[in-house]
């Protein structure tokens, strides 16, 4: 009964989001701080770690 709602797996939508949220804030960055981020590392490690912007499909994992 836990798993009534969820149809089918999610963690193909939740990499989709995961994917969509990192070049969105990467691009965001770059146009907020154009010219200090010239040359910076916006790596997805450094999304992810210096910025903590949260995995879907992680939390999914942990939660699931």
């Amino acid at each position: 009964m836990a798993n009534y709602f969820e149809v089918g797996t999610v963690s193909k939508a939740y990499r989709a989001i995961d994917n969509y949220t990192a070049v969105r804030l990467r691009r965001w960055l770059r146009i907020k701080h154009k010219p200090a981020t010239q040359g910076r590392d916006l790596s997805l490690s450094h999304l992810y770690g210096h910025f903590k912007l949260v995995r879907c499909a992680a939390w999914h994992d942990v939660r699931g």
